[in-house]
């Protein structure tokens, strides 16, 4: 083993190391581009490097013709891994030159294969004898053949054009990384060039492809280098102010939450006043017919589970179409608000223990009784939790404060009402909550005929499915 062996073999030794470590992180990161091409470009130089130390060492002719055709195929690795780590470098996609290349060094690399007796001509193999640097070496070696110097008509434009392509990504898109590359690739060149004319027995040197290999394997190593670290300082510094962007954003969707909640509290206050005003009396705001019926069927359903009384009244205002004819539409309207009013003011409010707790003359409904518009000049009234004596008293009660109504404007207005009143008991005993109303508008209906300004209580009992008639209160 010579010195040029050993030097060799260190590159071999350097480039398998380095090709290993990026393997490593290929492997690991499972990531493609560039770091699956470097590791296989660090092993060719590794295995030329090999070659080379063993040519110098070989001492018989058929061992030399060996190396030189494995120093042959590596050059075409070493081709096709520079071409796309350039591309891969520049962010160039793939064109008809390089395509052209790789095609190229792909026939060569299959004749190679095919025919190994035209890599080099065994016809013409000589020991070399050198001094260099006051080292001796001496070696079997054979002349370039028809494929090897077509590879090298190949390799020295394909040099050339990747340069051109390195210049003008430092040049023309600011790549500045892209220096060192630059600065190590004439020397790969020079190399090269030195090397074909050893070759061909123009100069008596030593090979210096491997150290131009290695020139250009060290420069794409910084490459690579310089590019991690400034992905890494990148992270770093998402990584610094990413805490400040997730309190920032933090603070910002509380603030929307925030925003949000009090747009839906607005949005359910709002639509409980559109519930609310859609089921009020444009006039009077007492519960329209329709809402009257909805709340009348939810109280009527509870009544028939828990089985208590339920009483339902229709009171009609007396010869309301006199007062429109006589005083009127606007004097008709004010007596439906002033009845609507009545009956609003005419509440009585419980406590806890369903002892009144108002003051001076009592009320004739209670809180939680049900008042609404029926129609025109119809009023209507539920009353839960009421027999046959509370439904009594309150429709006198109800009769005595419509004829208490008086107005300042017109003194002579008197109004009284005619009042019907159903009564059950017994709430199972009816299919559904109109027969109360049916029943209630029946004792309406006596109580015109019989003069007005006064009640008519109907019972509804099983005996008895239209009523029975149980009195009255008249003025």
């Amino acid at each position: 083993m010579n010195l040029f062996s050993s030097l060799d073999l260190a590159i071999t030794a350097l480039c398998a190391y380095v090709g290993t470590f990026h393997l490593y992180l290929f492997l690991k990161r499972n990531s493609g581009g560039a770091t699956v091409h470097f590791p296989l470009l660090c092993y060719a130089i590794a295995l030329y490097a090999a070659a080379s130390a063993f040519l110098y060492a070989a001492d018989a002719a058929a061992t030399g013709l060996n190396w030189q055709r494995i120093q042959y195929f590596c050059s075409i690795v070493l081709a096709v891994e520079f071409l796309n780590l350039t591309y891969r470098f520049l962010g160039r996609p793939s064109d008809a030159p390089k395509k052209a290349f790789l095609f190229a060094l792909g026939a060569l690399s299959v004749a190679g294969l095919v025919l190994p007796g035209l890599i080099v001509d065994a016809g013409r193999q000589t020991l070399r004898e050198l001094v260099v640097f006051g080292a001796s070496v001496s070696f079997y070696e054979a002349a370039p053949g028809l494929l090897w110097s077509a590879l090298i008509a190949v390799e020295l434009p394909g040099m050339v054009y990747v340069y051109v392509l390195l210049a003008r990504g430092r040049l023309l898109s600011k790549q500045r990384d892209l220096t060192p590359l630059l600065v190590a690739f004439p020397a790969f060149f020079a190399a090269a060039v030195l090397d074909n004319l050893v070759y061909s027995g123009a100069l008596r040197f030593i090979y210096t492809a491997e150290y131009g290999f290695m020139a250009v394997l060290l420069a794409m190593d910084l490459i690579l280098l310089q590019r991690f670290i400034g992905v890494f300082k990148e992270v770093e510094t998402l990584n610094l102010h990413l805490g400040e962007k997730v309190e920032e954003r933090t603070k910002e969707i509380k603030r929307l939450a925030d925003e949000l909640r009090e747009a839906n509290a607005a949005l359910l206050e709002r639509n409980a006043d559109l519930q609310e005003h859609a089921e009020r009396d444009g006039m009077t705001l007492l519960l329209n017919h329709a809402a009257f019926h909805r709340r009348l069927g939810e109280l009527y359903s509870l009544a028939r589970r828990q089985r208590f009384a339920v009483a339902a009244m229709l009171l009609d205002v007396d010869k309301f179409k006199e007062i429109n004819d006589g005083l009127g539409h606007q004097a008709g309207d004010e007596v439906i608000k002033r009845i609507a009013a009545a009956l609003k003011e005419s509440v009585r409010d419980y406590d806890l223990k369903s002892r009144y707790r108002g003051d001076g003359e009592t009320p004739a409904l209670r809180s939680y009784d049900i008042a609404g518009r029926y129609g025109g000049d119809e009023f209507a009234i539920v009353l839960p939790f009421c027999g046959l004596k509370d439904a009594a008293t309150v429709a006198e009660r109800v009769c005595s404060r419509m004829r208490a109504l008086s107005f300042a404007d017109r003194p002579e207005l008197r109004v009284t009402v005619s009042v019907g009143c159903s009564v059950v008991a017994d709430p199972s005993l009816l299919e559904a909550e109109t027969e109360l109303i049916r029943l209630a508008d029946k004792a309406l209906y006596l109580a015109k005929d019989r003069g007005r300004d006064r009640a008519i209580i109907l019972s509804f009992d099983a005996a008895a499915p239209d009523g029975v008639e149980l009195g009255g209160a008249e003025g």
